[in-house]
C-alpha cells in the first residue's frame, strides 16, 4: 500500500516559531489557570497579529503549550518575563525560537493540518555530530512510516534557540487527530527499525514527549461535566485540573 502522505518544506512565516510553555507544581487549584489566562496570554499576544497564536493544555500535567508563528525574524530573544509576576504555582517556564527544519503531512489533508486537536511534541537533545543522521532518520524513515497511519496527519520539525540554553536541541511537533494514532501498528513499527536502534545505541537518543490539547477543540468535544467534577467548562484555561492517574 502506498503511504499517504506528502512531504514539504514551510518557509516564510511558518517558517520561525516560538515555543512557549508553562508548568504548574500540581494540579490542585486555579490559581496558575486564572493568571496564565488573564495575564500570561494577553502579554504573549502583544506584538503579533490576530491568528498567530495556538493555544494547548494538558490538564493532567498541569502544563500549557502556545506555538506563537513569527512573521518576521525577532530582532531580541522574547524575554520569558516582564509582566505580571505569576502565582507561587509556576513550576517550569520555557521559552524558545523554532527554526524550521520541514514539514511532512498527509496527502488526504490540507493547511488546516495545523489546527488538529491534539499535538504531541517530541524533544531531544542531538549532539552536534549526529544531527546529520538524526535529520536524515527522521525525515526519510520515522515521519513516513509514522503518517501511514490516518489519525497521525502532520509532523513539523524545528531546531531550538534560547536566550539561555535550552534543555533540547530539536523537536518534532506532531499533529494528531486522535490519540488511537499513539497506540497504532505503525507507530510500533517506526520506533522499532534497525535505524532507530543504532541511534538508540549512541545513549544520547532520550527522546522527552508530552501531550497537549488544543484547547478550544477539547472544550468543544468534551462533555461539559467530565472533567471538573460537574462545573461547566467553557474554557479548558479556567477550568479546575484533574491529577494524573
Amino acid at each position: 500500500m502506498t503511504a499517504v502522505m506528502a512531504s514539504h518544506t514551510t518557509p516564510g512565516p511558518r517558517g520561525t516559531v516560538l515555543f512557549d510553555i508553562v508548568s504548574g507544581t500540581d494540579c490542585k487549584g486555579i490559581a496558575l489557570d486564572l493568571w496564565y489566562s488573564n495575564r500570561h496570554i494577553p502579554a504573549l499576544q502583544r506584538g503579533h497579529r490576530k491568528g498567530a497564536l495556538r493555544r494547548y493544555a494538558a490538564p493532567a500535567r498541569s502544563s500549557y503549550l502556545c506555538v506563537v508563528e513569527l512573521d518576521t525574524e525577532p530582532a531580541t530573544f522574547p524575554a520569558a518575563r516582564g509582566h505580571d509576576a505569576p502565582p507561587a504555582a509556576l513550576a517550569e517556564h520555557l521559552r524558545f525560537i523554532g527554526r524550521a527544519l520541514g514539514s511532512q503531512q498527509r496527502m488526504d489533508h490540507d493547511e488546516r493540518s495545523v489546527d488538529a486537536p491534539i499535538v504531541y511534541p517530541v524533544f531531544f537533545r542531538v549532539p552536534a555530530a549526529e544531527v546529520a543522521e538524526f535529520n536524515r532518520w527522521y525525515d526519510t524513515e520515522h515521519v513516513p512510516m509514522l503518517l501511514a497511519n490516518r489519525h497521525w496527519v502532520m509532523c513539523r520539525r524545528f531546531a531550538l534557540e534560547a536566550a539561555q540554553p535550552p534543555p533540547w536541541t530539536h523537536v518534532a511537533l506532531h499533529y494528531l487527530t486522535d490519540l488511537m494514532a499513539l497506540q497504532s501498528a505503525e507507530r510500533d513499527a517506526a520506533r522499532s527499525t534497525p535505524w532507530r536502534q543504532k541511534l538508540e545505541a549512541g545513549g544520547w537518543f532520550v527522546p522527552e514527549n508530552r501531550i497537549y490539547y488544543r484547547t478550544h477543540a477539547f472544550a468543544e468535544h468534551t462533555p461539559a461535566k467530565s472533567l471538573a467534577n460537574g462545573v461547566p467548562i467553557h474554557d479548558l484555561v479556567n477550568a479546575p485540573k484533574q491529577c494524573p492517574i
